[in-house]
């Protein structure tokens, strides 16, 4: 009996430390994910952005350069289109400023069909519209704060689909791209 009794014991303490530990993996994966995916203020992005105009120009005159690049992400896939030099050139600087990928839509020319997209924090970050580009697919906003975008019907929370932009300087503006 007594050896029962401890074997009960053991396996008691067992489950208390595994439901702690998954407790506290819980907890630290909550927080990594809102850490991870927390979108700043309007006014701390546009001081981003002042600090590393420099870097997000040079980004953007590399896509210019480049009439085959549309994506590049900051740990270095750029797809089968994309000049190795360029795409490496670009990966660093978007690696610099800590942004996770650059992207744009091209004609088949290879000329810009829209704005040059750097994303920075999750899906918000910046957008370069050259004057002789449409800015198709864009709403202007006057804030990319939530409760400031529009919502979809019948809901207080839930943004509805697109892509939001707030203008910085002539041609840049702080992007936020909604979608489900």
């Amino acid at each position: 009996m007594r050896h029962i009794w401890f074997v009960f014991k053991i396996l008691s303490l067992c489950f208390v430390a595994a439901a702690l530990s998954g407790a506290v993996l819980a907890v630290l994966f909550v927080g990594y994910m809102s850490w991870v995916y927390h979108l700043p203020s309007d006014k701390k992005a546009e001081a981003f952005f002042y600090a590393h105009r420099q870097e997000l120009t040079e980004i953007i005159a590399v896509f210019q350069r480049e009439p085959n690049m549309r994506m590049v992400f900051a740990q270095g896939w750029h797809g089968p289109d994309t000049a190795e030099p360029a795409h490496e050139a670009c990966a660093k600087l978007l690696r610099k400023i800590g942004a996770s990928y650059a992207r744009t839509e091209r004609h088949k020319g290879g000329s810009l069909a829209g704005g040059i997209e750097i994303f920075v924090w999750g899906y918000k970050g910046y957008v370069f519209i050259p004057l002789e580009t449409q800015m198709q697919g864009y709403t202007t906003v006057l804030s990319l704060e939530d409760e400031k975008l529009p919502k979809v019907h019948n809901s207080k929370r839930a943004i509805e689909d697109g892509r939001y932009i707030r203008p910085l300087v002539e041609g840049w503006y702080l992007l936020r791209w909604e979608y489900k």
